[in-house]
């Protein structure tokens, strides 16, 4: 099997997840081709996994000190280049299109009738979830913006019967935690701002990353350049995690049992949502704004939850190789939500959250995969 795999390079998660899966492609047997959008190639980085791929421009939003401004987006973007490069695409070679909200590659398939899967979190606001209200051109724009006959959608817990749990590095462990270490991204803040706030508590070392800084810097606020190899070692060994309102370095926090606190883009949906959701699974505290008080609260009183998550890119990869996606099958989702558990870090033998009440809620079987 030969399949074309289309990135959303506008956030590091939609990297991750790609970052992750490609090993167990491989070990399936099923030959992968790479295409990143969303990002200047120039400020893409360790990349090599993906061997030669192929770039576009495609579609991206803009921020401006932690808000998402949509018409700026809207004017940013080269429409008339997406619609040239989508017309360039030619699937001919490929037996599947995998999407992980990639906008060239969604429509391509869609245009040229080649079976195509949503892979992401994104994908879950196709179903009933904890989410805010946006207003329909909103709402129209992210559901139409990387479309795929079926989905793969990701979540902290099965709202529908066709979700699956996130996906972590379940073979990395942690060595040595640091109490007093917390580590920060916040890539689309002011980074002046950020650093200036953090500077104000003693007692703590923190390590922020962000993509304006371009080279490291030792202080109270430890200054990072972006770095897939530091930063995974330095999330390892924090206590907590402060971070925007995404789906995959809350899932990785989680998974290595991380207090964890998300600050969500202003005006957008999807990480005002997912910290609704975090927020009423227990599972973080969040704040719409960054401030002293409400991180100060945080730092002395923050619980850490530890998530038990399957080797999903593995389940993914095999699932792929058995070339079912076109069935309603969802066994094998059953079996890996079977395998996913939260506890409280300082006593996990006791007092576990229900898997009941935050896994197996009832499911909606009427639910079809891309609808």
């Amino acid at each position: 099997m030969k399949i074309l795999y289309g990135i959303q390079a506008t956030g590091n998660g939609h990297l991750t997840r790609a970052h992750l899966l490609a090993p167990y492609l491989r070990q399936a047997g099923i030959t992968a081709c790479y295409l990143l959008s969303g990002r200047p190639r120039e400020d893409l980085f360790d990349v090599g996994e993906f061997g030669h791929f192929e770039h576009r421009d495609g579609l991206t939003f803009c921020f401006e000190n932690g808000r998402l401004k949509y018409w700026r987006t809207l004017i940013h973007n080269q429409k008339k280049r997406f619609i040239r490069d989508l017309n360039a695409m030619d699937l001919s070679e490929f037996d599947l299109v995998i999407s992980d909200y990639e906008p060239i590659t969604a429509w391509a398939a869609k245009l040229q009738s080649k079976p195509s899967i949503g892979l992401g979190h994104q994908y879950a606001f196709e179903y009933n979830i904890p989410r805010v209200k946006t207003r329909l051109p909103t709402e129209l724009f992210l559901r139409h913006l990387a479309p795929t006959d079926h989905s793969l959608a990701l979540h902290w817990r099965r709202y529908t019967c066709h979700m699956l749990p996130p996906m972590v590095d379940v073979i990395s462990q942690i060595k040595v935690t640091e109490s007093n270490k917390i580590l920060v991204y916040l890539p689309f803040e002011d980074l002046t701002s950020v650093r200036r706030l953090l500077a104000q508590f003693d007692g703590y070392r923190f390590y922020l990353y962000h993509p304006d800084i371009k080279s490291s810097s030792v202080e109270q606020v430890v200054l990072r350049a972006p770095s897939r190899t530091t930063f995974a070692q330095d999330l390892k060994s924090c206590t907590g995690v402060i971070c925007n309102a995404g789906f995959e370095l809350p899932s990785e926090a989680l998974h290595f049992g991380k207090k964890l606190w998300v600050k969500p883009l202003s005006g957008q949906p999807e990480q005002m949502s997912n910290a609704l959701a975090l927020r009423q699974l227990g599972l973080a505290e969040s704040a719409d704004h960054l401030s002293y008080k409400a991180l100060c609260h945080w730092l002395e009183n923050g619980n850490r939850v530890q998530a038990h998550f399957p080797n999903v890119p593995e389940a993914i990869a095999q699932w792929l190789k058995r070339g079912g996606w076109e069935s309603d099958n969802t066994q094998w989702l059953d079996k890996l939500w079977q395998n996913v558990s939260y506890a409280p870090v300082a006593s996990l033998s006791a007092n576990a959250i229900s898997r009941q009440s935050v896994i197996h809620r009832p499911i909606e079987r009427s639910a079809v995969p891309g609808a």
